[in-house]
């Protein structure tokens, strides 16, 4: 949940307001600024129910609560998602320039990714491969599914969105294919009567000598 209004309010005491309503554990986000560890007005609540509420009361506050989407794991040695550094076994890779034997700290390389050799370092949020990572990540948090299912359920979503995706067509082409269409699905008599009908209108106007 979020609540700016509670950015003073020590964790154990909000979890003590908040068991009644069937919080076990409170957790603060902390975010680092300038190698210093700053609190958010962020909190990670742990319910001891099957599905969590849409909302909590704590004092005169009705707070929105909604699912806590973690950020995937890296590893700092291969840069790779999935895992930590301790169970790596890997050759070293730079985060920043992707080239093996050196970590990222005092690299002045250009910044290549790892994992998608686009032109950005392995920690970068615009990343495809970490778009991949925390799409999954969701579907696995919000349907509550183990990883193989979740893998498949993102493979399912991925190709229905490319089926959505149609090429542009101009006005032009459009319209004429409509017309086109609308003709040729029209039956051949009542077309050949319209045209009679105009031909007799054309006559009656300019009546043939």
């Amino acid at each position: 949940m979020f609540c700016r209004n509670l950015m003073d309010v020590d964790v154990g005491e909000i979890a003590d307001e908040l068991r009644s309503q069937d919080v076990v554990e409170v957790k603060r986000i902390m975010k680092t600024q300038n190698g210093m560890e700053e609190s958010t007005p962020s909190l990670i609540l742990t319910f001891n129910l099957p599905v969590s509420p849409e909302n909590i009361k704590i004092g005169y506050l009705s707070i929105r609560v909604r699912p806590f989407i973690p950020n995937p794991r890296r590893c700092f040695n291969c840069q790779g998602y999935g895992h930590t550094t301790t169970s790596c076994s890997k050759i070293e890779v730079c985060g920043r320039c992707a080239k093996e034997g050196h970590r990222d700290a005092n690299c002045q390389e250009h910044e290549k990714c790892a994992n998608c050799s686009g032109s950005h370092t392995a920690r970068s949020r615009d990343c495809p491969v970490f778009k991949k990572a925390k799409a999954i990540l969701r579907i696995s948090t919000e349907q509550k599914l183990f990883f193989p299912a979740t893998r498949r359920e993102y493979k399912k979503k991925t190709i229905n969105s490319r089926n959505l995706v149609k090429p542009d067509v101009s006005f032009a082409t459009a319209t004429s294919k409509q017309v086109t269409t609308n003709l040729n699905n029209q039956p051949s008599g009542s077309y050949n009567e319209l045209k009679n009908l105009f031909r007799c209108y054309l006559i009656k106007l300019h009546p043939i000598s």
